[in-house]
């Protein structure tokens, strides 16, 4: 037959119970001298079974018993459960968890008071009829929803996540997103009815959150191995919280949308640990910055592919550049990444270069973190002087859709930084340069400090690195002037002279 109505499915559920009262009036073997003892047992087993069953209706998550049961009430339809959509599966439960739980009921009669007639708890199982106002009316019955009414987890998060994606957040703000929204639904089922979702379940995922394995990340793991009791490897409070965060926004805007009449997690608040410290990378001082240019890449490399190894070779290929445009511009390693050739600008007043989603022809083909990335950048009077003119011109040969680095691979999942990320922490641990959280966003504390330290204002830090000012001033006023941003670019003064100790001015027989 066509997919079954909720109506159909409670013809079904009467018929199917019709069978399990077969099972009711097999005959019993019990022993004659302890039939009182046998009887207590049996009724306290089926008992204890409908309280369970009552729980089980009450949220809309089945066992695995209901489940074979739904299968066998759904064929009497000439279908299988698994050939039914997931709200229709959840209502087959649904249904055969009440017959169920009234073959109980019957049960339990039949040993108690097998002369008296039986009173249907569940008014399903008695042609509809309306129960005596005297028959209280079992409180799983109306405590769910239609199951067809109402979206389940899987169909409320999937339209979420459709909505970030078309937010404009970069890949990997949408799979931060994405990962914790997964973790839960491997908490709380995606069949589940949405409206029964409970504060204190997420409570517990909350919890559970903050118990995550360091030591795990990257590998494939369901959501209950990822949690560990071990302090040291359980993830820092800051990413903890992010990810809870993200649950928050969700039921936030689930209830916004009309799906419940209030957030169940909304007053949930997850504790930082005490004493818990924010680690950063620490950025180059002057002396590590001189080192690092004194190691093959800047004074001399073996070959194109064997930079680590010194040699002869001093050609400015994108891993040179790729360290000291960072140097000079605060960039995001995947804002770095993704550059195309026509991002730069040499001709104007100003050199610059544009951090955007789009391409020439307004096509989105980039990711940008969030709406205070997307900016133009000035180039510092250093890089001209060693060739990015000409660097990003030879690059442009390739074609106006060729990424600049294409060196470095973009990463997966939103990770757009992952190739230079590794070949920078690698870089740097090679010769001793390398701290925690080194990699290539320590280019941009680096910058950072350096406009701080020259006493450049946070403001004016904040427009050049591409940082979210969340003040109404900052709101007003239009685009930041880039006159003033290359004002901030001309403070990058690192205490040498850079130009020098790498290689000095360009030139194009040796560069």
């Amino acid at each position: 037959m066509a997919a079954p109505t909720r109506r159909d499915l409670e013809d079904a559920a009467v018929r199917f119970f019709d069978r399990l009262v077969s099972d009711v009036d097999q005959p019993r073997d019990y022993d004659l001298d302890q039939l009182d003892q046998h009887v207590d047992e049996a009724a306290a087993l089926w008992q204890d079974r409908i309280a369970d069953l009552d729980g089980q209706l009450v949220i809309g998550v089945y066992d695995k018993k209901i489940r074979v049961l739904a299968a066998e009430m759904v064929r009497l339809l000439g279908v299988e459960l698994e050939s039914l959509e997931p709200a229709k599966q959840a209502t087959a439960m649904y249904f055969a968890a009440r017959a169920e739980r009234e073959q109980g009921e019957l049960f339990v009669h039949r040993l108690r008071e097998p002369g008296r007639e039986f009173e249907h708890r569940d008014d399903l199982f008695e042609g509809r009829r309306e129960f005596a106002a005297a028959t209280s009316t079992p409180p799983f019955v109306e405590a769910l929803a239609p199951a067809e009414l109402s979206p389940t987890l899987g169909d409320v998060v999937s339209r979420y996540l459709k909505r970030k994606t078309l937010s404009g957040l970069s890949q990997s703000q949408v799979q931060e997103v994405r990962r914790a929204l997964r973790w839960l639904q491997e908490v709380v089922p995606p069949t589940r009815p949405f409206a029964s979702i409970q504060k204190r379940e997420l409570a517990s995922f909350r919890d559970d959150v903050s118990r995550i394995d360091v030591t795990l990340r990257g590998r494939a793991a369901p959501f209950h191995d990822r949690l560990t009791n071990v302090a040291k490897n359980q993830v820092k409070s800051v990413t903890a919280l992010r990810y809870w965060k993200s649950v928050q926004a969700f039921f936030a805007w689930a209830a916004s949308e009309g799906f419940l009449e209030a957030s169940p997690a909304a007053s949930l608040r997850l504790e930082m640990r005490k004493g818990e410290v924010k680690r950063t990378p620490p950025p180059f001082t002057t002396e590590e910055l001189q080192r690092l240019f004194q190691t093959p890449l800047f004074a001399g490399y073996k070959s194109v592919k064997r930079v680590s190894t010194p040699g002869t070779c001093r050609r400015r290929e994108g891993h040179w550049w790729s360290a000291v445009l960072l140097m000079f511009t605060g960039l995001r390693a995947g804002e770095l990444s993704q550059l195309l050739s026509e991002d730069f600008d040499f001709d104007g007043d100003v050199p610059l270069l544009r951090v955007r989603p789009e391409d020439h022809a307004g096509k989105r083909v980039k990711s940008t973190k969030n709406a205070a990335s997307v900016r133009d950048v000035p180039l510092a009077k250093p890089l001209m002087t060693l060739g990015l003119r000409e660097f990003v011109r030879a690059r442009a040969k390739r074609g106006p859709g060729h990424r600049v680095f294409y060196e470095m691979r973009l990463g997966q999942n939103g990770r757009l930084s992952d190739g230079m990320t590794r070949f920078w922490a690698d870089y740097l641990r090679c010769f001793g340069l390398w701290k925690q959280g080194r990699g290539t966003h320590v280019w941009r504390h680096t910058v950072v400090a350096c406009l701080r330290k020259n006493d450049v204002s946070s403001e004016d830090i904040a427009a050049f690195v591409g940082h979210s000012q969340r003040t109404m001033t900052s709101q007003y006023g239009g685009d930041y002037p880039l006159t003033r941003k290359a004002q901030t670019a001309a403070q990058l003064d690192y205490g040498f002279d850079v130009v020098t100790d790498l290689g000095g001015p360009y030139a194009k027989l040796r560069h």
